[in-house]
């Protein structure tokens, strides 16, 4: 891949090529340039790990890989399929579990349709008919009571479940139809559930462009976001922790990769980290996925 060896080279000049697209550029829209028949194959990892105190409770980490297939151009977007390994519907569970087991043992691949806008953004669902079949057929004499519980809420409601669940979807669409203007970030609005209730929190972050390679039409996209302090204290109301004594913090740090011609990420890196402190006693939970492009897209041009 002789482009993302290249591009590999430009990391080190990352500063300089910053402010070289500043100056080069007065507005840049990331729009979905894609025909029937492309597809742009990834390889995906997710990993958790938790805290409390100084000891570390869990230690998790699931590899799959993944394929973005454009099925067809409609008049008002695309209809896309994406396959993904069973495993990468399931990113909750132990990799120590019965379900994980049966799902790496049975080698078999999930297709899920949905459609996105004319720009790329995704919209909805459209088929999720595999993942139904797949977990109706699921014995559930051989599953834990919490990995039965998971499968019933898949068959309850297959859309929220994979909308929260699969997130490189929604990361992968994230830049699709935003324009960028030099030295200004764009806001958006995100629901932050607290560790231990179901209560969300609407949480402002930003998105902007980093830098620019213009010989490889590769861009930077950087997302962050962290809780401002009133937040923070409602998060510490709904867990009942004590404020004077308590603190809560949660943040994210987001990077993509984009062939901002065509509209395809070369990776993605999504990082969060929250931390409760009650009073002394320390939780900590750092979550992170990392999908990367696996395929030479020049072909596909």
């Amino acid at each position: 891949m002789k482009s993302l060896r290249i591009f590999t080279l430009f990391l080190s000049l990352a500063s300089l090529a910053h402010a070289y697209a500043q100056e080069k550029y007065n507005s840049l829209t990331i729009n979905a340039q894609w025909n029937p028949g492309n597809h742009f194959s990834y390889s995906v990892k997710k990993s958790t790990f938790e805290w409390e105190g100084s000891a570390k409770t869990i230690e998790d980490s699931i590899f799959y890989s993944a394929k973005f297939e454009i099925l067809e151009k409609i008049k008002d977007g695309y209809i896309i399929r994406w396959t993904t390994e069973a495993i990468g519907l399931f990113p909750d569970i132990s990799t120590k579990g019965k379900l994980y087991s049966l799902l790496k043992n049975s080698n078999k691949n999930i297709s899920l349709l949905y459609k996105t806008g004319p720009d790329g953004a995704f919209q909805h669902f459209e088929n999720l008919k595999d993942l139904l079949d797949l977990v109706s057929f699921l014995p559930e004499e051989k599953l834990s009571k919490e990995e039965i519980l998971i499968c019933r809420q898949i068959l309850a409601n297959p859309e929220e479940y994979t909308q929260k669940t699969l997130e490189e979807i929604q990361y992968f669409h994230i830049p699709m139809g935003l324009t960028f203007v030099p030295n200004q970030s764009l806001e958006y609005v995100k629901e932050i559930g607290d560790p231990k209730t179901d209560n969300l929190h609407e949480v402002v972050g930003s998105i902007y462009i980093d830098y620019i390679d213009y010989d490889y039409k590769i861009c930077n996209i950087v997302q962050e976001l962290s809780l401002d302090k009133i937040t923070e204290d409602l998060i510490l109301e709904d867990l009942q922790a004590p404020k004077e004594n308590s603190s809560y913090s949660y943040f994210e740090d987001n990077y993509y990769e984009v062939l901002y011609e065509i509209g395809v990420p070369i990776s993605i890196e999504i990082i969060s980290v929250s931390k409760l402190d009650r009073e002394g006693d320390l939780e900590k939970k750092t979550q992170s996925m990392f999908l990367y492009l696996t395929d030479d897209v020049e072909f596909q041009k």
